[in-house]
């Protein structure tokens, strides 16, 4: 007696029977899930930016004063992170008329 499921591994049809033909969906993450993969996200995001302006400072270093005049850059710091205007907090007189 010829065994039923014989042809279950034949592929000369150009489907195999071993992977579904539709694949499910990626079940989409839900509250928490979510959260946390933003969360990490958005930390990684901060560290690799971090590594590259940290990188970036070293490379900058090493130049000798000639090489970064013709760049344009007299700061390397402020080159690097921005100017300390950018980063600094004014103060708001009127910061407790907000609400965030």
């Amino acid at each position: 007696m010829p065994n039923p499921n014989s042809e279950v591994l034949d592929i000369r049809a150009g489907i195999s029977p071993l992977v579904p033909v539709c694949l499910p969906a990626r079940p989409k993450r839900t509250g928490l899930a979510r959260r946390v993969g933003n969360a990490l996200g958005a930390l990684v995001t901060r560290y690799l930016a971090w590594r590259a302006r940290q990188v970036t400072l070293r490379l900058l270093s090493s130049l000798d004063a000639a090489t970064l005049r013709d760049l344009g850059i007299t700061d390397i710091e402020s080159a690097v992170h921005g100017a300390p205007q950018g980063r600094a907090r004014g103060y708001e007189p009127d910061w407790w008329r907000r609400i965030c």
